[in-house]
């Protein structure tokens, strides 16, 4: 599989092959449907259809007062009459989406597999882009980052349809990649690094609208990692790292107050709360947390495993649970190949790995106590396991190229 250059995964400079495009394109646009399939089958309801009925409500708005219409698109204001027919006007994160949901609604008559589609597609180019940005910095690991991406089964399934993660993730990904590339760089051209830097701004701007833990992650980890450049040697790089690391961390209040330290903690155990309460009992994990520093660091560990490998086989009560931990099982797997691989080669971690160790353990532990219900966390799991999955593949694929 790792070598597999049929598909183009092993293309290095030049992007995937066109028959590995095609496919990963294809198999977005069917997740996007399946998932679409799921949410009303299995499901009866959930997310992606309020999306729907709500950017349908905007749609007949424009065709009914066009000047309301676009007032609501740009401020998000919206009189009694219409939140009277809107069911997530409330929820300022939500109905940023939905403001999307409904000019691309607009275009296809508010078909909602048509827009599924649409979206799928959409999230596949964001990706794509910012894939090609983590393929110049890595070269080497492009192929890693190829599977990662398109072909992990949750990270594909989840960042399709009619869904928030769709636009989230590649949001995400995208200052990611090009800080990444910027930490790389011996030299970034004034219009090039023009061209990034907004590229970044309209990112960060999205994500802190949409999904606000997506924009502090990129923020605390990525700026530094490209402030990183400037140092040599294992323990300057260190230091160009963790000083900007330490001030944005602190600094990070001033964008969300859920970030800021006197909040973090509270918010934290009141999102788990919340969501153990609405959870059936067999789908929650289980955690002794509290609003104190020590409480999180003994649960650390715990959250940890929970974000990379549960649900254990044992712990599944029906056919997505199963599916879930198979791949679940299978990363564990490639952890303990990766792991075997390093030992045997005598490979060391890089200041890289030991970035991208310490992002997987700060998001995963962090998501898995905010979010201690299998079925969500299945779906936030895409922020990192893509890295993980680099991580744990990457000796082979160093092997691959010597």
């Amino acid at each position: 599989m790792l070598g597999n250059r049929r598909l183009g995964i092993l293309e290095g400079e030049k992007g995937m092959g066109k028959s590995a495009f095609w496919v990963a394109l294809g198999l977005k646009v069917f997740c996007g449907l399946l998932l679409g399939l799921l949410y009303k089958y299995h499901y009866q309801g959930g997310d992606t259809f309020a999306f729907h009925h709500d950017s349908k409500i905007l749609g007949e708005l424009f065709w009914e007062r066009p000047l309301d219409f676009f007032s609501t698109i740009w401020s998000g204001g919206c009189g009694q009459a219409l939140a009277e027919k809107l069911w997530l006007d409330n929820q300022p994160r939500a109905f940023f989406f939905v403001r999307w949901v409904a000019i691309i609604g607009l275009l296809l008559g508010n078909n909602y597999w048509l827009m599924s589609v649409a979206f799928s597609v959409i999230s596949f180019l964001l990706i794509y882009f910012a894939f090609r940005q983590f393929q110049k910095s890595f070269p080497d690991f492009s192929g890693a980052f190829h599977l990662a991406f398109f072909f992990l089964p949750s990270v594909v399934f989840w960042s399709a349809g009619l869904m928030k993660e769709s636009l989230a993730f590649g949001m995400f990904l995208i200052p990611l990649g090009i800080l990444s590339r910027w930490g790389k760089s011996d030299q970034i051209g004034f219009k090039e690094g023009g061209i990034d830097l907004l590229i970044i701004l309209f990112s960060l701007w999205f994500l802190l609208r949409l999904k606000y833990y997506f924009f502090g992650m990129v923020v605390i980890v990525g700026f530094p990692y490209a402030l990183s450049r400037f140092g040599k040697g294992m323990l300057i790089k260190s230091m160009f790292f963790l000083v900007p690391l330490v001030i944005l961390g602190l600094m990070a209040g001033l964008a969300h107050p859920n970030l800021s330290l006197d909040r973090f903690l509270v918010a934290l155990v009141q999102n788990h709360q919340t969501m153990v309460s609405n959870s059936n009992h067999e789908d929650v994990i289980v955690y002794n947390l509290d609003e104190s520093w020590i409480s999180l660091l003994k649960n650390l560990p715990k959250a940890l495993v929970a974000s990379l490998f549960r649900p254990f086989i044992w712990e599944t009560k029906n056919a997505l649970a199963v599916l879930n931990a198979l791949e679940s099982l299978g990363l564990f797997g490639l952890g303990v190949m990766g792991a075997i691989g390093c030992w045997k080669n005598r490979i060391k971690f890089s200041f890289d790995g030991l970035v991208l160790l310490g992002f997987i353990v700060f998001a995963g532990s962090l998501l898995a106590l905010s979010t201690p219900n299998f079925g969500t966390l299945a779906r936030y799991k895409i922020l990192y396991l893509p890295f993980y999955f680099v991580l744990v593949t990457s000796p082979f694929f160093a092997r691959s190229r010597q």
